[in-house]
C-alpha cells in the first residue's frame, strides 16, 4: 500500500483523468473528492461486490446466421 500525507486542498494523481483531493479533515475522519471520467467506477468499500472484484468478461455477439447454426 502506498501511503501519502496531504493537506486540505492537495491532490493525488491516480491515472489519466483521475485525481483524488483531500477536501476536509475533522477529527479522525477525512473527506476526499474524486475527479474521474464517468466510465471509471468508484465505490466505497462496503458497496464493492464479488462481481466488481472478478468481472465476467463479455463475449462478443455472434452474427445472426452463426447463431442459427448456418
Amino acid at each position: 500500500m502506498l501511503v501519502f500525507t496531504r493537506r486540505v486542498g492537495e491532490r493525488i494523481f491516480v491515472a489519466p483523468n483521475v485525481w483524488i483531493t483531500l477536501v476536509d479533515v475533522h477529527g479522525v475522519s477525512a473527506r476526499i473528492g474524486i475527479d474521474a471520467p464517468y466510465e471509471v467506477r468508484v465505490k466505497r468499500e462496503e458497496h464493492v461486490t464479488e462481481r466488481d472484484l472478478n468481472p465476467v468478461p463479455r463475449t462478443a455477439e455472434l452474427p445472426r446466421d452463426a447463431q442459427k447454426g448456418a
